[in-house]
């Protein structure tokens, strides 16, 4: 990565972005000022494509992308990995359909994954294997449940748990490690070897072991609210209180392996373990208190993280919507739409105008409202266009 840290001012992340690249290629003339573009960065002196149209600029990203990507290839060969596909924008999926054309003769393993509900828009490249990943025995499950909770809970308590888990991994998992919790807090039930002590569904599994954090539980789902990734220091000002008690309480939540860490406050970066995580961690909070949060996070970003903020402009209008601030929410949507445009991201840019046309269209009527309308209509025409040609109806 190019290791932005957030004290950084534009030219040192140009600066940094400038070595990463080179590590492909030394000749960073065309790609340099492209990438700069598409990650915010203002170019001093440079324009990337200058008086080409949104198309040729969404089409020179893509090819300065996957030059990057073989030209990595040449010194060694390179592991492509991208998870959760089923979450994909359209302008990724463009370009992984490009970069699986490229690398085809190039030393690169890309590695994709997905849900069974996702259909990968390509299927009949040379070399593509497809792999669906079915549920697990009982032989399987009883060695994951034994392997996590051998030596502490009885032989009839695992393979309870492993005939009610019906082969998931993440069940079995989350299922002995709340069955361990409840022992350790010390659940007579469990210690009995009780079947009843198990959880009935995930769910139940996952609530009881946020319930088990105490005070903690808030800053994880804050953390829900945010996305399933989320920085430290974004987590900790919503939060409030001191440093020290918001990185006490993620760690707490770290050692019961609901959330992992990548860094070390306040540079971390923490994800939830898997989405299903993150959901119920969300689906506990009143809607009351997830409209605040989701209101907070939006203003932590305008007023304490302000790059953030102007980097990504649909993140901050997504929460003022899950907040129901419409009012807020209008031109930050409107924003990500004309950034959607600058970066060539076309079709997100069509779905950016029509959620904060959607919203602006919850105020009151009147003639601040319809310039507004009129403003959010040309863009949106202009991007459907773009996106449909002439002839779309």
């Amino acid at each position: 990565t190019a290791r932005f840290a957030p004290e950084d001012t534009d030219s040192q992340k140009r600066a940094k972005l400038d070595n990463l690249l080179r590590l492909g290629s030394e000749d960073i003339t065309e790609t340099g000022p492209l990438l700069a573009a598409l990650m915010s960065l203002p170019e001093e002196g440079r324009s990337p494509s200058p008086g080409q149209t949104a198309q040729q600029r969404r089409k020179n990203t893509i090819a300065a992308l996957n030059q990057q990507l073989i030209d990595l290839s040449r010194q060694q060969p390179v592991l492509f990995c991208l998870e959760d596909a089923h979450w994909i924008d359209p302008t990724t999926e463009a370009l992984l359909i490009e970069t699986m054309a490229l690398i085809q003769a190039a030393p690169v393993l890309m590695l994709i994954t997905h849900r069974p509900s996702y259909t990968f828009p390509v299927r009949n490249f040379p070399n593509l294997i497809s792999m669906d990943l079915n549920r697990l025995d009982r032989a399987e499950s009883l060695e994951i449940a034994a392997s996590i909770g051998s030596g502490v809970l009885p032989r009839q308590m695992i393979e309870g748990i492993a005939e009610r888990a019906d082969g998931i991994p993440l069940y079995i998992e989350e299922l002995t490690k709340s069955v361990l919790e409840a022992e350790t807090s010390g659940n007579d039930g469990v210690d009995g070897g009780a079947i009843e002590a198990i959880p009935t569904s995930l769910q139940a599994s996952l609530i009881a072991r946020l319930d088990r954090l105490g005070s903690a539980r808030e800053v994880v789902q804050i953390g829900a609210v945010i996305g399933r990734s989320f920085p430290y220091d974004l987590a900790a000002a919503v939060l409030g209180g001191s440093h020290a008690a918001s990185q006490a309480a993620l760690e707490r939540a770290v050692d019961a392996e609901l959330i992992s860490c990548r860094g070390i406050p306040p540079e971390a970066i923490y994800s939830f373990k898997h989405s299903l995580v993150q959901d119920t961690a969300y689906e506990t909070l009143l809607r009351s208190t997830c409209q605040r949060y989701h209101g907070r996070v939006a203003d932590v970003l305008l007023h304490e993280f302000p790059a953030r903020a102007l980097a990504e402009p649909e993140v901050v209008a997504r929460h003022f919507s899950a907040g129901k601030q419409p009012r807020k929410a209008v031109d930050h949507w409107f924003e990500a739409g004309q950034r959607a445009n600058e970066r060539s991201e076309l079709v997100e840019a069509v779905s950016n105008l029509r959620q904060g046309l959607s919203e602006l269209l919850q105020l009151e009527e009147g003639p601040v409202r319809s310039e507004q309308e009129l403003d959010f209509r040309l863009a949106l025409g202009a991007s459907l266009l773009a996106v449909e040609g002439w002839s779309a109806a």
